[in-house]
């Protein structure tokens, strides 16, 4: 089941952005119990600075996710996280707000317990590499209460794939997750000029398959289960004219309550040109 949630009503009315996210952390925590997927009310949280982040990983300029001559076109930009720690070709933007960014087991883990989030004006973390042109971008994704694999995250934690604008004096972006909202979910959304919409769909896994498939000014979000061999019809798709045409792409994890913390592990991250919208459900 898919529901249109308009958190501007819900959250935001006419208090601001620390108002709102006041009011609705004191309403999440009576319901924080549901870190195994049960139903709770949330809003984003904005950063913190941990002192322990990873040196190793360069951090963005604040207000000013860096692309430009970085761009490239998406083949050659795949990675399967084989090697002990991460690539060099990779970026990171507010990078304190991860407790942990490290390669191990062919997997990329994305450890966050701090308040982030990415909701109308509030940003969080994020790994990304610039990607000029149309892309198809593909990963598989696993989320988990971090220390044991088999219990979800606590509430609206989740991990999955952003493309946004480099430019954050506003922020605009599509992205797909994974995570515990009201019950296990897919969750979709919008966001231009620091106007959020969402969509979400019943999952009933912690892992899932996402792929952002770009054809001009067209988003074509794709969702299937691990090891599935089809990608059917997109679940959403965005017309974004506004969005230029170079984009950091990459995979994300973020935690809305400062009280819990999830690891993410990405099996791989897949980034391939597409010539047509026909390219985007093919593997």
């Amino acid at each position: 089941m898919r529901t249109e949630v308009d958190f501007d009503v819900v959250a935001k009315g006419h208090v601001g952005a620390a108002g709102w996210r006041v009011a609705v952390l004191l309403a999440g925590i009576v319901a924080a119990g549901g870190a195994c997927g049960g139903s709770t009310s949330s809003v984003d949280a904005g950063p913190s600075v941990n002192p322990d982040a990873d040196p190793s990983v360069p951090d963005a300029t604040p207000g000013m996710a860096p692309s430009g001559p970085d761009a490239s076109a998406p083949n050659g930009l795949s990675d399967e996280f084989n090697g002990a720690s991460l690539d060099t070709s990779w970026k990171v933007t507010r990078g304190e707000l991860f407790d942990e960014t490290s390669v191990a087991n062919g997997e990329l883990q994305l450890v966050v317990s701090k308040e982030s989030v990415w909701y109308h004006g509030d940003a969080g973390p994020a790994l990304w590499k610039g990607v000029a042109g149309d892309f198809k971008a593909t990963t598989s994704v696993h989320v988990h209460m971090d220390g044991d694999p088999s219990r979800p995250p606590g509430s609206y934690q989740f991990g999955g794939l952003i493309a946004f604008d480099p430019d954050e004096s506003q922020h605009n972006y599509v992205f797909a997750v994974v995570g515990p909202r009201e019950g296990l979910q897919i969750e979709l959304k919008t966001t231009v000029d620091n106007q959020s919409e969402v969509t979400a769909q019943g999952w009933g896994s912690t892992e899932a398959e996402l792929r952002i498939c770009r054809v001009g000014d067209r988003f074509r979000l794709y969702t299937r289960t691990v090891g599935s061999d089809s990608w059917g019809e997109p679940a959403i798709s965005y017309d974004r004219p506004d969005l230029p045409g170079t984009l950091n792409v990459g995979p994300f994890a973020y935690s809305l309550y400062g009280f819990q913390t999830m690891r993410a592990k990405f099996a791989r991250f897949y980034l391939e040109e597409v010539g047509s919208e026909a390219d985007c459900a093919k593997d």
